[in-house]
């Protein structure tokens, strides 16, 4: 699937924190998190990812561009789902 392998790429691209504005500018996030919410599971597991490197930054800005773009909303719906929690879980860690 095309939209998985998308995620996919953008997870790679957010790992290093100097991409990561230029991600959220280019308006990747609105669609990200209709994949998030859809009940495709290819796609909710690498978008998990994706929320989850914009964060590990701590760039307080971009943390507050997610929360007025109900990513919170995105991320505890996603507290049933096993495999996405597992994501969730191992950010934790870090």
């Amino acid at each position: 699937d095309i939209r998985k392998e998308c995620c996919w790429i953008i997870s790679n691209i957010t790992e290093s924190s100097h991409q990561v504005q230029d991600v959220l500018d280019a308006g990747i996030l609105p669609p990200l998190l209709k994949l998030i919410e859809s009940q495709d599971t290819a796609c909710r597991e690498d978008a998990t990812w994706v929320l989850y490197n914009i964060t590990a930054n701590r760039n307080l800005a971009q943390i507050q561009y997610l929360a007025e773009h109900n990513c919170i909303r995105a991320l505890c719906n996603l507290l049933a789902c096993t495999k996405e929690l597992d994501v969730l879980w191992k950010g934790c860690g870090t």
